[in-house]
C-alpha cells in the first residue's frame, strides 16, 4: 500500500499550485508579508522537566472578561472533542446551522493548521503542522499557545517536531500526536505540558480516548500497534499485538476500538487488557484502509484503497456489506447518522449510501481534494480545496459554499458554529450573521 494519506493527496495538489506561483511570489516576496512566522526561540521552560514553552499571544484581541463557557451537555453540540466529533468518529451534531454562515472572526496560528480543530470546555484547540498547539474562546479571544518545538533550556534548537495527526481534547487535557513518536498532553486551561511520551513509531492518527476520558489510545504507524496511556500520568497500560502499518485513526465505543490498516482488515481490540478480539479481513484486493471507521450500533463503517465503502458487524466479524462507489481512495472516515453514511473520495467526490443495505442513494461531485465530511441536523458539510460547501442530506442538492482559504481541513462543530483550520495559517470560525 502506499503511504498516501489525505494530506499527501492535498500536499500534491499544493506543489502544483506552487510551481506556478513561484514567479510571482519571487516579484514580490520582498513588499509583502503574506503570513506571521512562528516565534523560533522562546523563554526557557519553568522546570527542568518541561522542554516546550508558551508563547506571547502575537495578535492582541479585546478582552471581554468572559471565562470559558462549561459544557451544555446537549449531545453533539457539548463538545467536539476529536476531528470527527466524539470517540466513535461518527462526525454527527445535533444543531441547526444558519443557511450561508459568515465568518465570525479569524486566529492566525503562525503556521499551517491541516488538521481539523476540536473544542472542549468551551475552548477551541488547533495545532499547526510545526508543532504550536493554540487555544482560543468560542469569542475568538486566544488564550494561550504552546510551542512544542521550543529549544531545550541552554540550547538554541529547535526540536523536531512536526505534527500531521489530529488532536484531540477531552477530560481538562489536550493530547498531541507527533511524526517521531512523542505524545503530549497538555492541560486545556493553561497549555502546560502534563505529560509527554514516546511511543517507538510514528503517531500519524488520531489520538482517541475511553467512555470516561481515564485512557487514551494512540496507533503506532510503522507497525500498526494500538497503545494504551494513562490520560493523567502518560504510563503505558499495553500495546496491543502489530498488524501492519497503519494509517489509520482508532474508534472507541464501550470495551473496544477498532481501526484499519494496510493488512486489508479491520481490526478489533480490547481496550481493557490490549488483546486483539478478531479481525474482519476485506477480500478481492485493494482492502487497505488509511482513514477512521466510524462506530454506531455495534457495526463499524470505512472507506478502502479501491474506492469502495463497506459496513461491518463488529461482533459478529463479518461485513454486512461492500458497495463500490469509486476507481480512487476512499481514505476519508465516513459521517454516519440514521439511515445515512456519507463518504468522499480522492477523485472529489461525495457519496450517501444506505446504511442497512450499502445501496448508493446519491453521489456529488465537489471538484476538489475533500476532507472528511460531517452530518449537521439536516445538513452535510464538506471542505475541498479551500472550499466550505453545505448539501442536503436527503439528495445531495448544494445549498451553500464559501471560500475559506486556498486549502482547508475537515469541518468541527461548537455551539452551531463551524471551525476550519487554513494552510494560510488561519484558525476561523463561521456562524450566523449577528
Amino acid at each position: 500500500m502506499r503511504p498516501d494519506t489525505q494530506s499527501d493527496i492535498i500536499m500534491i495538489r499544493r506543489l502544483k499550485r506552487l510551481a506556478f506561483a513561484a514567479l510571482v511570489i519571487a516579484c514580490i516576496a520582498a513588499t509583502v508579508v503574506l503570513f506571521l512566522p512562528e516565534k523560533e526561540a522562546a523563554a526557557p521552560a519553568t522546570s527542568g522537566t518541561d522542554a516546550v514553552d508558551a508563547l506571547p499571544v502575537p495578535m492582541p484581541q479585546t478582552d471581554t472578561g468572559e471565562t470559558p463557557h462549561e459544557p451544555d451537555h446537549k449531545g453533539a453540540l457539548a463538545e467536539w472533542n476529536t476531528y470527527h466529533g466524539g470517540n466513535t468518529l461518527r462526525g454527527f451534531a445535533e444543531t441547526t446551522l444558519p443557511d450561508a454562515p459568515v465568518v465570525l472572526w479569524t486566529v492566525l496560528a503562525g503556521g499551517p493548521v491541516r488538521q481539523t480543530p476540536v473544542a472542549h470546555r468551551g475552548i477551541v484547540f488547533a495545532a499547526t503542522a510545526r508543532g504550536v498547539v493554540i487555544a482560543v474562546t468560542l469569542e475568538g479571544r486566544e488564550l494561550w499557545r504552546r510551542d512544542l518545538a521550543a529549544p531545550e533550556p541552554g540550547s538554541d534548537a529547535r526540536g523536531d517536531i512536526r505534527i500531521e495527526a489530529p488532536i484531540t481534547a477531552v477530560a481538562g487535557k489536550v493530547f498531541v500526536g507527533a511524526d517521531l513518536g512523542d505524545v503530549f498532553a497538555l492541560r486545556a486551561d493553561t497549555g502546560e505540558v502534563a505529560w509527554r511520551v514516546n511511543i517507538g513509531g510514528p503517531a500519524r492518527g488520531a489520538i482517541n480516548y475511553s467512555d470516561d476520558g481515564a485512557r487514551v489510545f494512540v496507533l503506532d504507524q510503522d507497525v500498526g500497534e494500538l497503545v494504551c496511556l494513562n490520560a493523567d500520568t502518560g504510563a503505558v497500560a499495553w500495546r496491543s499485538a502489530g498488524v501492519d502499518r497503519s494509517d489509520a485513526s482508532p474508534a472507541v465505543a464501550g470495551d473496544i476500538a477498532v481501526f484499519g490498516s494496510c493488512a486489508a482488515a479491520l481490526h478489533i481490540v480490547s481496550t481493557d487488557s490490549g488483546e486483539r478480539m478478531r479481525d474482519i479481513a476485506i477480500e478481492n484486493g485493494g482492502g487497505q484502509i488509511a482513514g477512521g471507521a466510524a462506530l454506531a450500533d455495534g457495526f463499524a463503517c470505512a472507506g478502502v484503497r479501491d474506492g469502495r465503502i463497506l459496513c461491518a458487524d463488529v461482533a459478529a466479524g463479518k461485513l454486512a456489506w461492500i458497495t463500490t462507489v469509486s476507481e480512487d481512495e476512499a481514505f476519508s472516515t465516513p459521517a454516519v447518522h440514521d439511515a445515512w453514511v456519507i463518504m468522499t473520495t480522492s477523485d472529489g467526490r461525495i457519496h450517501a449510501l444506505n446504511r442497512e443495505t450499502g445501496e448508493i442513494r446519491w453521489q456529488q461531485d465537489l471538484e476538489g481534494a475533500p476532507a472528511s465530511p460531517i452530518i449537521a441536523g439536516d445538513k452535510i458539510v464538506a471542505a475541498a480545496d479551500g472550499v466550505l460547501f453545505f448539501l442536503r442530506l436527503e439528495d445531495g442538492k448544494r445549498l451553500w459554499q464559501k471560500q475559506v482559504a486556498d486549502e482547508i481541513s475537515g469541518p468541527a462543530v461548537a455551539r452551531d458554529m463551524l471551525i476550519v483550520g487554513g494552510e494560510d495559517g488561519t484558525i476561523t470560525a463561521l456562524g450566523a450573521d449577528g
